[in-house]
């Protein structure tokens, strides 16, 4: 997003590891009912699109987490994460930019990423 007044660099100090842990236990299952559910009943490319777009936002605080430093562009993420990581955020690019949702296979690709990482 772009702000519209200054920016929330002051509130990085306020964060702690247990915030940035509960964010992402939190968007990593939302995730995970979300694909679950789509998977066996909606069947929804749209919801996977979304998905996929919750999922960037997950990268990003996990990223976050590991570094100290929030990066917002996809692009520069995909130069610091690991291979499931990666998977996923080429996948969300795709999306982003007119790729048709492989719904079998993206679908089970992000289940997959966000069920370990629910596990850890």
């Amino acid at each position: 997003t772009t702000p519209i007044l200054g920016t929330l660099d002051e509130l990085l100090t306020k964060i702690d590891n247990a915030a940035v842990d509960r964010a992402i236990k939190i968007g990593a299952c939302s995730i995970y009912h979300g694909c679950v559910h789509n998977m066996l009943h909606e069947k929804n490319d749209d919801i996977v699109r979304g998905l996929y777009k919750s999922a960037s936002f997950v990268i990003q605080a996990i990223v976050f987490k590991n570094t100290g430093k929030y990066i917002k562009y996809q692009k520069e993420l995909l130069e610091v994460v690991g291979n499931e990581e990666k998977d996923v955020l080429n996948d969300f690019i795709a999306l982003k930019n007119g790729a048709t949702v492989e719904f079998d296979t993206m679908s089970e690709r992000l289940f997959n990423w966000v069920r370990k990482l629910i596990q850890i």
